[in-house]
């Protein structure tokens, strides 16, 4: 990086320090280095705010985006004063502009957001910071020399410029590079498959919406011939005035939410179920209507659905100009708006569409965010704590009969200071193993918290491969992370959009068929293994389900954490230890309370005794446990296998299966991104899934499933982490 010229040279105009600066470093390796570093940094600040620009607001997102770089900048210039100063008192020389570019390149990149892996973009951002000006010093050199002032790149720093060529090539190739992929892992298919839940039915479908006429309202909406009136969340809603940026972008405030939401339904005048769908927080355009595959299948079997607008209430360029407080309350209480207002419409017919919609039969089903608003929203219904808004309105014969959730947040809308708890409700949970927005399988929180009557059902299905964003056709397949830092995820290892989508319409069709149709054949899908059907995509399921009479079932839920009893020894029989705990998920633990099981040694045996004796007798009843594998999926090993010893009162036993001849399914793998050493959290989780005991083993035994006294489970062939073992028990039919 030398700025001095070769001897003997004469130059029209001569390189002097002082005409830039007196204590200044500079010359054309420094000046190359400054600028191919801050162009690189401004280039990669530039992709991810054309990703951030709000469609329809794209002045104000750059206005607000701007901010950075003037931020930066003064920064910058600070930067130079000090190294000036610096330079003077201590009468050395110092590359004070590139300096300066330097500060103001780390700044720019640590707050451009980590992304998928926090680990990742810090390498991220020292290949940039070191390779860019590395290359950049060689450049200028070469420019220098060739216009006549100083010397050449030498040998040594040739050979820099061309380990930081490498690297930075090497790091683009990486990044370009969609991954490894995941191991390919389908379970074993097995029972009779129900009638395909995703087969068209017979109805004709029409396509409408409904809106709120606003002065930011889409053509989609305010020109909708059905009118609705506003929602006022400003009690829920702070940091949103009408004199607010956010205003000015979206024409209304806090006071005035809009009702909108595109439907499909049956284009008949019969009486169907309604489903209010809520999409989650995404800076993509037109969220709502990324269901589009469920509103159209549904629709053609005899479902109203309405696919509700929340653009407003995500996250956005707009919160860098002063964020909102209970946008996801408001999430929730604008489904109960939009409940409210199918009601309204029930009682004058002024529907915008021509079939009635039973509100006796309702199911409130949402994606990320959208999924913790529609159970959020029952369980505000059900305790009445919203009824004091302006604008509620909770209406006689309503009935939310079903909740269901897609890769849904948790936790983070309270009610009444705590996580939602549901009673009454049939849940259903889907989540995908490679989720690198949420991380874990959240939905499995709520699913702890749920519960069910006799009649009711609810499951948890964990899929192998799906991601977090391909739930929604318009969010495609990068969970997390804007411009660069999102190619830092593993998008080879990811189940098709297509197959993801199948999946999740197959198990929302069937769960909702069992729960507002009442088809109980569509509860098969739900057995384990899942059955075999070319309508099921060919990958990895795990299903636990709680169905029917469940007085005979043994949870752990009733352990008190904050006593600090969380590792109280557990009724034990033969070798091994059984402690209770709560489930480790990818990030975090989960909200229920587990039995470790574990062996003294190595590959050997552990059991635990369940007593059922005063539970009340379920008829027609099956004995059935949820087991997940305690072992993370990189560490070998055989895997285990699981029976039960089933005592009745009359003291006969009989000694049953669960996990079949292949053993405990193991840990499915879950690296979101490309190199596993980047991993935000574990790379597999412990999911539970329900093992039932043959019908015809139990009846071999000829024990009494009316008069059971105790369930030992024996687990033999278990690794050191052994197994996790939760509700068993005698439950009853579907």
């Amino acid at each position: 990086m030398s700025d001095r010229p070769e001897a003997g040279q004469n130059h029209g105009w001569r390189w002097r320090p002082q005409n830039i600066g007196h204590r200044w470093i500079t010359g054309p390796g420094w000046t190359g280095a400054t600028a191919l570093l801050g162009v690189v940094v401004v280039l990669l600040w530039l992709w991810r705010a054309i990703e951030q620009a709000m469609p329809g607001a794209a002045a104000v997102s750059w206005r607000i985006s701007a901010q950075d770089l003037l931020l930066t900048a003064a920064v910058g210039s600070v930067a130079a004063l000090v190294g000036t100063a610096a330079a003077a008192l201590l009468k050395r020389r110092v590359p004070v502009p590139f300096l300066s570019v330097l500060v103001m390149s780390v700044l720019v990149l640590l707050t451009m957001g980590a992304g998928p892996s926090p680990v990742g973009w810090l390498v991220v951002c020292l290949i940039v910071l070191l390779t860019a000006p590395l290359l950049g010093s060689w450049i200028g050199t070469l420019i220098g020399a060739a216009s006549g002032y100083g010397r050449r790149p030498d040998r040594r720093h040739s050979a820099a410029a061309a380990v930081a060529l490498l690297v930075a090539a090497a790091g683009a190739g990486w990044l370009t590079w969609p991954g490894p992929g995941a191991p390919e892992q389908a379970a074993a298919r097995a029972g009779q498959a129900p009638p395909d839940p995703t087969a068209a039915g017979v109805h004709p479908v029409t396509v409408t919406a409904y809106g709120t006429a606003t002065p930011g309202a889409s053509d989609r909406y305010g020109s909708s011939e059905t009118a609705t009136a506003p929602l006022d969340a400003s009690a829920i809603i702070e940091g949103w005035d009408a004199d607010d940026v956010r205003s000015e972008v979206w024409g209304f405030d806090a006071s005035a939410l809009p009702v909108n939401a595109a439907v499909w339904a049956p284009a008949d005048e019969g009486t169907y179920p309604l489903l209010l769908l809520a999409h989650g927080n995404s800076p993509h355009e037109d969220s709502e209507l990324g269901f589009d595959y469920l509103g159209e299948l549904l629709a053609t079997r005899g479902y109203i659905v309405a696919s509700i607008d929340q653009s407003f209430l995500n996250t956005s360029v707009l919160d860098r100009a002063g964020g909102i407080y209970g946008a996801d309350l408001a999430r929730a209480r604008l489904i109960l708006a939009h409940l409210d207002q199918w009601a309204a419409w029930t009682q004058d017919g002024a529907a915008p569409v021509e079939a009635t919609a039973d509100l006796s039969r309702v199911a409130l089903i949402g994606h990320s965010r959208g999924g913790e608003a529609a159970a959020v929203a029952a369980a505000l219904r059900q305790a009445d704590v919203e009824s004091e808004l302006p604008g509620a309105d909770s209406s006689a014969g309503i009935d939310i009969t079903s909740v269901v959730a897609l890769a849904p947040s948790d936790g983070i809308i309270p009610v009444d200071g705590e996580p939602a708890t549901l009673e009454g409700v049939n849940y259903l949970t889907i989540g995908g193993t490679h989720d690198a927005d949420v991380g874990a399988f959240a939905g499995t929180k709520q699913y702890a918290r749920t519960g069910i009557a006799p009649g009711q059902v609810k499951a948890a299905v964990s899929i192998y491969r799906a991601n977090h964003s391909q739930f929604n056709t318009r969010w495609g397949s990068y969970d997390a992370g804007l411009g660069l830092s999102k190619h830092l995820l593993d998008t080879e290892a990811l189940l098709g959009a297509p197959d993801q989508q199948q999946a999740a319409a197959v198990f929302v069709s069937a769960f909702l068929d069992v729960t507002l149709s009442y088809d109980r054949a569509a509860m098969r899908l739900f057995e384990t293994p899942a059955p075999d059907a070319e309508w099921l995509p060919r990958t990895d399921y795990r299903i636990a389900v709680a169905s029917g009479d469940q007085t005979g079932v043994i949870g752990f839920a009733d352990v008190d954490h904050s006593a600090g009893d969380v590792n109280t020894p557990g009724p034990t029989a033969g070798e091994g230890t059984a402690q209770m705990t709560a489930l480790p998920l990818r990030t975090g633990v989960s909200d229920n309370t587990v039995l470790h099981l574990r062996p003294d040694r190595p590959g050997g045996e552990a059991a635990v005794t369940v007593d059922v004796s005063d539970s009340s007798p379920v008829p027609e009843g099956r004995v059935v446990v949820d087991l997940a594998d305690a072992r993370p999926h990189e560490i070998p090993g055989e895997s285990a296998t699981v029976e039960v010893d089933i005592t009745d009162s009359a003291g006969r036993t009989t000694t049953c299966p669960l996990t079949g001849p292949a053993g405990l399914s193991g840990q499915m793998p879950a690296t979101t991104v490309k190199l596993q050493a980047l991993n935000n959290g574990a790379t597999s989780e412990p999911t539970l899934q329900t093992h039932t005991a043959s019908a015809d083993c139990i009846a071999n035994g000829a024990v009494d499933l009316g008069a059971v006294e105790a369930l030992t489970f024996r687990a033999r062939g278990l690794s050191n982490e052994g197994l996790y073992l939760d509700n068993a028990g005698v439950a009853g039919g579907y």
